[in-house]
């Protein structure tokens, strides 16, 4: 496993992962459904947020809005 870390308030790890092509199919769906007029959510954008908001639920929280 490689691993990047940044230096700066946010720290942050490069993490690769395979997914099979189904899961990939509803990050793609995730992203157009993210997206907005002037901004195209990526496929990492989508499976960022499906991490915040799938470990929030697991945690019981409500997971942090940003900006």
């Amino acid at each position: 496993m490689s691993a990047t870390k940044r230096s700066g308030a946010n720290k942050t790890e490069l993490v690769a992962v395979r997914f099979e092509l189904d899961i990939v199919t509803k990050l793609d769906k995730l992203a157009a459904d993210l997206s907005q007029p002037g901004l195209k959510a990526t496929r990492a954008d989508a499976l960022k947020v499906a991490v915040v908001v799938g470990l929030a639920a697991l945690e019981g929280d409500k997971p942090k809005r940003r900006g």
